[in-house]
């Protein structure tokens, strides 16, 4: 199993075990996706990112009108090296250590 960015997690990161042990982990639950994008106004055409596609709990749940775009590292699909315009970015952001964090964002 090969690290998907390279950094140090200290010895009592819970969540870099859960991980480690399931790397198909859901953070978020589609029900809870499906919530927050009911909250969104979205125009029709509009281009959305999903930076971090996961298993499409996001992704899958984007309404019919709009222009979908996804990102999932581990797909080799980069958001960091992602550099097309887009109308709306939406995620769950991904639990990393803080320098990464805001690096994403």
């Amino acid at each position: 199993m090969s690290k998907v960015w390279e950094y140090e997690s200290n010895k009592d990161d819970k969540l870099s075990k859960q991980v480690a042990k399931d790397p198909d982990i859901v953070m978020t639950k589609p029900d809870m996706a499906k919530h927050l994008l009911s909250l969104v106004k979205f125009k029709d055409g509009d281009v959305v990112m999903e930076p971090c596609r996961g298993k499409g709990a996001f992704y899958d749940n984007l309404p019919e009108n709009v222009v979908k775009k996804y990102c999932e590292i581990n797909q080799g699909k980069d958001y960091l090296e992602y550099n097309e315009k887009v109308d709306i970015t939406l995620s769950n952001p991904l639990f990393v250590p803080r320098k990464l964090f805001w690096a994403f964002m």
